[in-house]
C-alpha cells in the first residue's frame, strides 16, 4: 500500500536506466551512474574476519540480459497497481524491449553474475521471454511505439530455444545453461513468471531435482558448489531466495505440506528482529553474506503470498 515509495523507486529506475537506453547495465549507482570500479580494500578484516570488503562492484561492468525482463516487469506491476506512463516512457519501455528482441540470443553473464565467460544462460532467456511476454502485455492497456509482430515472433522463438537447450531431457530438469546438467535454483522462477504452469510435468521434474541434487539438510544451495560453476574459489552458503522460490513452486504444485514445512525453517532463521542476510551457514549456525539482503526479504514475502492463494485455491499461473 505505500504508493508514494512505488512511483518513487519506478521514477528513480526510469530515470536511471534512460540514461543508458536502448541497453540496460546490471547495476546503477544512486544517481544512475554506471562506472562502479570494484576495489578491495585489505586493511578491513570484514564481519568475523570473512573478508574481502569490497567498494563498488565488477558485475557494474558485466552483461546480464535478465535485466530487461525486470525493469520491464517492475514496470507492469506498477501499472497494475494503478502507476502512470507518460509517452517519454512508453518509448523507454519500447526501446528495452527492441533490445531484448536483439539480444536474447547472445550469452551473457547471467543473474549470479558469474565470473567466467559469457554463456547461454537459462534464467536469462527465461528473463528475455518474460520482457516481450510482458511488453505485449502493457500494449493492451498502454500502447507502445513497437512492432508487435516482431516482438511476439521473439517472444515465441525464445520459448522454443529454452525448451530446445535449456531443457536436458538425460536429467529430466531444465538447467543452469545451455549445455549443461546442472540445476540451478533461478529456473524455479519459471512458473511465477507465467512462463510454464506449476504443475506441468517439466516443472515437477525440475523441482524434484533441484531438491535432489542442491539441498543440504533440507535447505537449498542456489547452483552447485565450486569455482567450475561461477569461477569464484570458495564454497557456497545457503542461499535464502532460493529456498523462498521453491516454497513457492511448491504451493503452485499443491504440495502445501512440504512448501510450509521449508517457509516455516527458513522463517527461522531470521535474527531476532526479523532480518534476513543474503546467506544462511548450517556449520556456523548464523547469516552470512549481505545483510540485511532485499533480496531475500522479496524471497520471503513472495513466498508467504503463494502459500496463502494457494490455500485459498486460487488458480492461474501468473501471482
Amino acid at each position: 500500500g505505500h504508493a508514494g515509495e512505488s512511483a518513487a523507486f519506478q521514477h528513480w529506475l526510469l530515470h536511471a536506466t534512460g540514461a543508458t537506453r536502448p541497453l540496460l547495465h546490471a547495476v546503477y549507482g544512486v544517481h544512475g551512474e554506471t562506472r562502479l570500479d570494484e576495489v578491495v580494500l585489505p586493511h578491513l578484516r570484514g564481519y568475523h574476519g570473512i573478508g574481502p570488503v569490497r567498494v563498488g562492484n565488477a558485475a557494474a561492468a558485466q552483461v546480464q540480459h535478465d535485466v530487461y525482463g525486470e525493469v520491464i516487469l517492475t514496470t507492469c506491476d506498477e501499472l497494475e497497481m494503478g502507476g502512470t506512463l507518460d509517452v517519454h516512457e512508453a518509448q523507454l519501455l519500447a526501446d528495452f524491449g527492441q533490445a531484448a528482441c536483439r539480444l536474447w540470443r547472445e550469452p551473457d553473464h547471467g543473474i549470479w553474475e558469474i565470473r567466467l565467460p559469457p554463456r547461454h544462460n537459462t534464467h536469462s532467456k527465461l528473463m528475455c521471454w518474460t520482457a516481450l511476454d510482458r511488453v505485449l502485455t502493457l500494449h493492451t492497456k498502454h500502447p507502445l511505439p513497437i512492432d508487435l509482430g516482431w516482438v511476439a515472433r521473439e517472444r515465441e522463438a525464445v520459448r522454443a530455444d529454452i525448451e530446445a537447450h535449456g531443457w536436458n531431457p538425460s536429467v529430466g530438469s531444465y538447467v543452469g545453461y545451455y549445455g549443461s546438467a546442472a540445476a540451478d535454483t533461478s529456473v524455479l522462477l519459471m512458473p511465477r513468471l507465467g512462463y510454464i504452469d506449476g504443475r506441468h510435468p517439466r516443472m515437477r521434474a525440475t523441482v524434484d531435482y533441484i531438491l535432489r541434487t542442491l539441498s543440504v539438510d533440507g535447505l537449498l544451495l542456489r547452483y552447485p558448489a565450486g569455482d567450475c560453476y561461477d569461477g569464484i574459489p570458495g564454497g557456497e552458503h545457503l542461499f535464502l531466495i532460493c529456498n523462498f522460490w521453491c516454497v513457492d513452486c511448491l504451493a503452485r504444485q499443491g504440495r502445501l505440506r512440504e512448501a510450509h514445512a521449508l517457509f516455516e525453517r527458513l522463517l527461522s532463521l531470521a535474527n531476532p528482529v526479523g532480518l534476513f542476510a543474503e546467506e544462511y551457514s548450517l556449520d556456523h549456525g548464523r547469516p552470512m553474506g549481505n545483510f540485511p539482503q532485499a533480496f531475500s526479504h522479496v524471497g520471503a514475502i513472495t513466498a508467504a503470498l503463494a502459500l496463502a492463494r494457494a490455500e485459498r485455491g486460487e488458480e492461474g499461473v501468473i501471482w
